[in-house]
C-alpha cells in the first residue's frame, strides 16, 4: 500500500503507525532520508511479529515534523 507523505523541512523524521480500532499499536515505521516535498512511501501491512494484517478496521497514523494526520484504512482480501 502505497501513503503519500509531506516533508515540510529538511531532516524531519516521519513516523508511519498502524493501529487497531482498539488504538493498539500494530507497527511502526521511521523513516529519516525522505526528500522535501510530497513522496509516496510504500506501507508494509505486517504486525510487529511480520505477520499479515487480517481484514478489518485499521488507523494510519502519520507524523512529519510538527505535522500529524489520521486516517481509517480497510483491508478486505
Amino acid at each position: 500500500m502505497k501513503v503519500n507523505v509531506t516533508v515540510a523541512r529538511a531532516g524531519d523524521e516521519v513516523r508511519i503507525q498502524l493501529f487497531t480500532t482498539a488504538y493498539r499499536k500494530i507497527s511502526e515505521t521511521v523513516l529519516t532520508t525522505l526528500p522535501v516535498g510530497v513522496t509516496p512511501v510504500s506501507v508494509v501491512l505486517r504486525d510487529k511479529k511480520g505477520r499479515l494484517l487480517s481484514n478489518g478496521v485499521y488507523y494510519i497514523r502519520v507524523i512529519s515534523g510538527d505535522t500529524v494526520s489520521i486516517g481509517k484504512l480497510i483491508i478486505l482480501k
